[in-house]
């Protein structure tokens, strides 16, 4: 043990099996993955929100935003479909090119449908309302919850399928190995 430069203490801590998060932990887990997925994709329409909505409309925009991040952590951890899919409700998707393109559309449109309701829910004047605010909130969490469904689509529709499993992978490389051999 003494080859790894580090003392047994070290090493013993290192061997010892992980404690498992709770539910809070995980989906506390999950809403900072959500946030920062999102934060980073739609940087141009969170700048767009950031300097188009008014100042009186913010806190809607805000609460928007949060119950958006809070629907895309639910979906996120698969707490809806029980992580299979059985009740209408696709897993998450992977990180793959299709689904990535649906992130960036769907990612920055919520956020304009977003800022468009939280702007129209109050009359002029009337600053911050329950109203407002409890569309803004609504719309943010459908946002969040229907993401997968929409991603789903997308990978549907532009003829992308299930991707293979890692196993898969070295069969895949042999078929493509053999059919450029073939040629």
């Amino acid at each position: 043990m003494g080859s790894r430069g580090t003392d047994e203490s070290t090493e013993r801590r290192k061997l010892r099996p992980r404690e498992r998060t709770d539910a809070l932990g995980r989906f506390l887990e999950d809403t900072f993955d959500a946030l920062g997925e999102h934060a980073l994709i739609a940087v141009p329409s969170l700048l767009w929100a950031a300097l188009s909505v008014p100042p009186g409309d913010s806190t809607a925009m805000l609460a928007g935003y949060v119950a958006l991040v809070v629907g895309l952590a639910v979906v996120r951890g698969n707490r809806l479909s029980g992580g299979d899919g059985r009740r209408g409700i696709p897993p998450w998707p992977d990180g793959s090119r299709r689904p990535l393109l649906a992130r960036v559309g769907y990612y920055n449109l919520a956020i304009v449908a977003i800022a468009a309701l939280a702007t129209a829910g109050a009359p002029p004047g009337w600053g911050e309302s329950a109203v407002s605010l409890t569309v803004a909130g609504t719309l943010g969490l459908a946002l969040g919850l229907g993401f997968p469904v929409v991603a789903a689509a997308v990978v549907r529709l532009t003829g992308g399928g299930p991707r293979a499993r890692p196993q898969d992978w070295n069969s895949l490389r042999a078929d493509r190995e053999r059919n450029r051999r073939s040629r």
